[in-house]
């Protein structure tokens, strides 16, 4: 129980210490908190907008209790290094306890009273035998404990799937004495998330003083946006950098882009970068939690001192983070739920006399619009299958069929439903049948649609509204109250056993309404605004602000519930008719696409050049941030490890030879600036390989024929021909009609033919047994059999061929043959040499003696090599 005293404490007198202490009035709400937490006989919720003084209420109850402590439990890190700063400032000593700072000299300077703030996380608090777990023994420590807050309380029913120890924070209950209240406050703590917090956390609603403000901000004023472009070319972003900006003057806006990817994050970051000049790149940045805890509090008072331009960021930055002149946030994708995109909206203008703009850039398929185009495309679909299927079934057939159709007709004669799908008529019977948003639920006096089809009512789904004009403003009244039993329906726990599917892409029924609060069928929406106020009930909330400040006419303008002159794009469109226009071609020339590389084993090139570029990095990080970035950021400031690495894989390929070249494989946004430097280190360490000259075309030599009747006059020349395989002619080849050996070119068998053949029993059948004269070939010849290559011995004198007859050697000419005096008969020949050992009575056998070198017949091998009219059948 608190002391007496604190019991019968004033407001007034709260007052009047808090503001002689931090230089701050507090509001009325502030000072029933703190009353409230320093009678500790019930726990506490406060629940109230971004920026409007939350976090004073943690250390208020210190000014009261002289040796008094408050725990703070904050799921940043970075929240307790801002906490520590601003108590310093007023004499308080505070410290922030994380896995680095949980050393057991901090722990024996807690138990002694040193530090009256103490800021840690969920895993430090929850560790098992850990330094808290020592203090919760304490006695004389836990007697000075005024209060465990919970910050960004939220975080305990939303974060539990990923940080566990979120889930058994109630365990802690258990743990400290039962007259130390717990303190739970959030921007955003709709019904159903406050259920599940109190529930984790063992507090009964019977003994929580909860206490509900609006949380609407009415300086941030809010559009939503359809992207134009692809997800991954992040050209819906091209506004926030001016055309043919130089980087001397400030950007039009102070920005923040929230996503809810790391390398989405990075990967908008270096588009920016790469539209703004090279010295002042650098000033914008990436926020995630993989940075070190430095550099993301040094980061955050560079951009809070205008140093950089924008931050491109994950949830990391996204709560609590006291920065008060942000111009513009930016919710990348609908990838969240309304609780933390009203976080991330309410970092815009902290400062009360600032404004900012919240956009929410969203994908088409959300849109009803887009759902409408898709549910037309696939009515069209679904009809022209039918279609088809009704032709099929009434196609005649040579079969019976093995199953009697099914009639839309009863065997009773009435008339049924239809059985067969057909594509709506009207555009209400469109959007009633195929537009589905979640939830799925039925949902009381739901509006009938104007096309009912065989006298059955059709319901709307149930988040979207009736087309109807006729309504009044009392209709549009209880519409709002359906819409907001809707969103409570949504977030009821399911009793059933069997829990409902949803889709990876489906949306909650708050956030479909936000985004479509423009359509034609949400007409009782008309306001961004009105799906969060309907889900965090902040239209309910009763202002106080003439009893805070009953001095002034018109009360405290700090909690007076403002009416913005300017709402949002739907309220106010003149406000928005010149922000975030980007016009760039959708369909312009394609940017040439990255190389797709095949899967490689990495070699020592590809290693030593991994190390090189890794030192580069490091050097050139040192060089342009110095070693303190390096040592807190790493060097990937200036190539991050997904770039390094794809260089090192086009270099195993050598797809890298020129800075073009280097941006367009590894779209890395320094390629201008070091890119001829890492052209020169992937020459030496990775060179081209060095290719070899061409092949010189192949000649073939062609001596002249002898004159002719056809050919009188020619002179050699060196020149490509293609030569025929088949018939060894050159000028064509087999597989044209030109080649006497064509199957085309080959006449069916006839008696008359000169060559006669028997039966032989011979191992060829194909050798004739009586050849009496040569003859010159068939225009046509018949097709033979393949060449047979054999070797047989010549006496030591060279043999001499024959001499032709005048047909012969008609015959022979024709073919393109050179016909040259005598050459002695190679040792091995091939049997298609067109040689004929039976030419004439009166030539000389393979026995004879050889004639001698003086003859006048030609050699056998210039004979034979151009002839395949002829043949050498034997062995």
């Amino acid at each position: 129980m608190s002391p007496p005293q604190l019991d019968n404490l004033l407001l007034s007198e709260i007052r009047d210490k808090v503001q002689a202490v931090f230089g701050y009035r507090p509001c009325l709400w502030q000072l029933k908190v703190v009353r409230a937490i320093l009678k500790r006989d019930k726990d506490v919720a406060s629940i109230a907008a971004t920026g409007s003084g939350k976090t004073l209420t943690f250390w208020m109850p210190l000014l009261f209790i002289p040796d008094g402590i408050q725990i703070v439990v904050t799921p940043l890190n970075i929240l307790g290094k801002q906490n520590v700063d601003s108590l310093a400032k007023v004499g308080i000593s505070a410290v922030t306890i994380t896995a680095e700072t949980a050393t057991a000299e901090n722990f024996q300077a807690i138990a002694d009273g040193k530090h009256r703030a103490i800021v840690t996380n969920i895993e430090t608090l929850m560790k098992p035998g850990g330094g808290f777990e020592k203090l919760w023994n304490n006695k004389n420590f836990m007697a000075k404990v005024i209060s465990v807050v919970w910050d960004e309380a939220q975080c305990i029913s939303k974060w539990g799937d990923f940080r566990p120890e979120y889930k058994i924070a109630g365990t802690l209950r258990h743990l400290i004495p039962k007259d130390i209240p717990f303190y739970i406050t959030s921007a955003t703590l709709p019904p159903d998330v406050l259920h599940d917090v109190m529930s984790t956390l063992g507090m009964r609603e019977s003994n929580t003083e909860i206490f509900t403000r609006s949380n609407d901000r009415s300086n941030v004023h809010i559009t939503v946006r359809k992207m134009k472009y692809p997800m991954n070319s992040f050209k819906d972003l091209r506004f926030l950098i001016p055309k043919d900006w130089d980087g001397t003057t400030p950007l039009p806006y102070k920005f923040v882009i929230f996503f809810d990817s790391i390398s989405e994050s990075i990967a908008a970051a270096q588009y920016l970068r790469g539209l703004v000049p090279v010295e002042v790149r650098d000033k914008i940045k990436w926020f995630n939690s993989e940075m070190s805890p430095e550099f993301r509090a040094e980061e955050s008072d560079r951009f809070n001192a205008g140093f950089n331009f924008g931050l491109s960021c994950t949830e990391s930055f996204g709560m609590g983070i006291d920065l008060p002149n942000i111009t513009l946030v930016i919710q990348w994708r609908a990838s969240c739920d309304m609780c933390t995109l009203w976080q991330r909206f309410g970092r815009g203008a902290r400062d009360p006399s600032c404004e900012a703009i919240a956009l929410f850039l969203v994908e088409p398929m959300y849109f009803d619009q887009t759902k409408e185009e898709k549910a037309a495309r696939k009515a069209k679909k679904d009809q022209a299958a039918a279609s088809r299927k009704r032709k099929a079934a009434n196609a005649p057939t040579s079969q019976t069929p093995a199953k009697r159709p099914r009639s839309d007709q009863s065997e009773s004669g009435n008339v049924g439903p239809a059985l067969r799908p057909s594509a709506p008529t009207t555009l209400a019977d469109l959007r009633a049948r195929f537009i589905a948003s979640p939830p799925r639920r039925p949902l009381a006096n739901q509006p009938l649609t104007a096309n009912s089809a065989a006298g059955e009512p059709t319901t709307l789904p149930p988040n979207i509204e009736s087309d109807s004009d006729s309504e009044s403003d009392g209709d549009e009244a209880v519409a709002l109250e359906e819409r907001r039993e809707v969103y409570r329906k949504d977030k009821a726990p399911v009793t059933s056993r069997k829990k409902p599917k949803k889709d990876g892409n489906e949306l909650s029924p708050e956030m479909d309404d936000m985004i479509n609060a423009g359509s034609d069928r949400r007409r009782h929406i008309k306001c961004y605004r009105v799906p969060a106020r309907l889900y965090f009930g902040s239209d309910k909330t009763v202002s106080d602000h003439r009893e805070c400040r009953p001095d002034l006419p018109d009360g405290c303008p700090r909690c007076a519930a403002q009416t913005p002159p300017i709402c949002c794009e739907l309220c106010t469109p003149a406000h928005f008719a010149n922000f975030a226009h980007v016009d760039l071609p959708l369909k312009g020339q394609v940017a040439p696409s990255r190389s797709r590389l095949a899967e490689y084993k990495a070699d020592a090139l590809d290693m030593k050049l991994r190390d090189v570029l890794h030192q580069f990095r490091r050097d050139k990080t040192t060089t342009k941030f110095g070693r303190i970035v390096l040592k807190n950021s790493g060097p990937g400031m200036v190539m991050s490890n997904e770039v390094l690495q794809r260089i090192v894989d086009c270099a195993h390929f050598h797809k890298i030879r020129s800075t073009e070249q280097l941006a367009r494989e590894t779209r890395w946004a320094s390629a201008g600036e070091f890119g001829a430097e890492v052209l020169a280190l992937i020459l030496e360490h990775r060179p081209p390989p060095v290719e070899a000259p061409p092949a010189p075309p192949v000649l073939v030599t062609v001596t002249p024929l002898g004159p002719s009747a056809t050919n009188a006059e020619t002179t050699g020349r060196s020149v490509r021909v293609r030569k025929c395989n088949k018939c060894r002619t050159p000028g064509h080849i087999a597989s044209n009609r030109k080649c006497p050996f064509h199957p085309l070119n080959q006449p069916p068998d006839s008696p008359g033919e000169s060559v006669q053949s028997t039966p032989s029993t011979s191992r060829n059948q194909n050798i004739p047994e009586n050849i009496t004269e040569i003859i010159a070939p068939p225009s046509v010849p018949r097709p033979q059999p393949r060449p047979l290559y054999g070797q047989f011995r010549l006496p030591q004198a060279p043999f001499l061929a024959p001499p032709l007859s005048a047909s012969s050697a008609n015959a022979f000419s024709s073919t393109g043959a050179v016909f040259n005096p005598i050459t002695p008969l190679p040792q091995r020949i091939p049997l298609d040499v067109g040689f004929d050992p039976a030419l004439s009575p009166e030539t000389p056998s393979m026995g004879a003696s050889a004639a001698s070198s003086s003859s006048p017949f030609p050699s056998l091998p210039d004979l034979c090599s151009p002839l395949p009219a002829f043949q050498f059948y034997g062995e």
